[in-house]
């Protein structure tokens, strides 16, 4: 994994579905300082929602803090409405 090439920033996304295995790296990394950087879905941005949905991204992660929460998507898809299939139930 890249942790063991000394790579410290980690990039999650719960709509990608890698938060859980990011984290489970994360902590069997030895204690390596990493910096955790995850996502919001865009149909997760109402507010409440989103708050709920950080809190499950870091209980996924297994940290009790994201160096940087980005929002939005990066596949060009602006425009995508539709649920988080992977926070629907949040």
């Amino acid at each position: 994994m890249t942790i063991d090439a000394g790579c410290r920033p980690v990039d999650a996304s719960a709509g990608d579905g890698n938060e859980k295995g990011i984290g489970h790296a994360g902590s069997e990394s030895g204690g390596s300082v990493l910096f955790v950087i995850t996502k919001l879905w865009n149909s997760d941005q109402d507010y409440d929602h989103a708050l709920q949905v950080f809190d499950a991204s870091l209980a996924m992660l297994g940290v009790d803090h994201a160096d940087l929460w980005r929002i939005g998507t990066l596949d060009g898809n602006y425009g995508r409405t539709g649920p988080n299939p992977l926070t629907t139930n949040v």
